[in-house]
């Protein structure tokens, strides 16, 4: 006959998967191993850990699209759409735009940015 098994607060290990913490730093902070929270509480933290994924991609859908932090737009570019930035870096003293369309980069002198002054982020 073994231990009797440990109960640890279930709403302490929906909320460390939430914010993304490890199962051996959960274990280690609850006294317990890491396989008795995989093995008995696994549900609970990925649904944690689900939860703080939608949480996090609705706050960047929020600034990013519905207030247009352009910062935030790019970021989410990359991950969803696949674009790469590539920086390309010289040693003659040059300034240079550096314009994203679809997954490559096109580097942009300064005589081709229109009267704005400003090369568009995103071409279609």
């Amino acid at each position: 006959m073994g231990r009797p098994k440990k109960i640890l607060d279930e709403d302490a290990i929906y909320k460390a998967g939430q914010v993304g913490v490890s199962f051996r730093k959960l274990a280690q902070q609850m006294g317990v191993t890491h396989k008795t929270i995989t093995n008995n509480y696994r549900e609970i933290y990925e649904q944690g850990e689900a939860d703080g994924d939608l949480a996090i991609a609705n706050k960047l859908w929020e600034l990013g699209v519905e207030q247009g932090n352009a910062q935030v737009l790019l970021r989410m570019a990359e991950h969803r759409l696949g674009l790469t930035q590539k920086v390309h870096q010289t040693t003659e003293n040059k300034s240079f735009n550096i314009v994203i369309t679809g997954h490559d980069i096109e580097e942009q002198q300064p005589e081709d940015i229109g009267p704005a002054g400003a090369a568009p982020l995103l071409e279609e």
